[in-house]
């Protein structure tokens, strides 16, 4: 029976079939009482094709996968902190206050939630503010005025 298992876990990964959950079920005691409880399906690991039953990753790999996320994730809290200083606040606040009209598509604010402060020059966080519709900044995104 074991080895018919392992035949068929053998062709189902040379075939490439997708599959996340094999459902093997096997008896595990806790407190004198029988439960029927789920085993992960070993599958590859990405980086070496170990099989692994933890995750996408085997151990050895799974160290170097954690370290690109947390820099990931510390590099995204520091862009978060550009427009926390307080001059941008203030530059963001007179802008909603005193803005008439969008820089980017010239039409004047019906809604004053809609103001969003827009640097004039893209990705850079020290450039001149002006006011833009919301939906107006994000459609420009990272590209310059053209």
């Amino acid at each position: 029976m074991e080895r018919s298992l392992q035949r068929l876990i053998q062709a189902l990964y040379r075939y490439k079939a997708i599959i996340r959950w094999l459902l093997v079920f096997k008896p595990s005691t806790t407190n004198t009482t029988t439960r029927w409880m789920m085993s992960r399906f070993p599958k590859p690991c990405l980086a070496c094709n170990k099989l692994t039953t933890g995750g996408s990753y085997c151990d050895v790999h799974q160290a170097t996968v954690d370290e690109k996320e947390r820099l990931r994730q510390n590099n995204r809290k520091r862009g978060r902190t550009l427009y926390d200083n307080p001059a941008y606040r203030r530059g963001r606040a007179y802008l909603q206050a005193t803005a008439t009209h969008c820089h980017l598509c010239k039409q004047p604010f019906t809604n004053r939630k809609d103001i969003t402060a827009d640097h004039i020059e893209a990705g850079n966080p020290n450039s001149p503010l002006a006011p833009a519709h919301s939906i107006c900044n994000s459609r420009r995104g990272n590209k310059p005025l053209t």
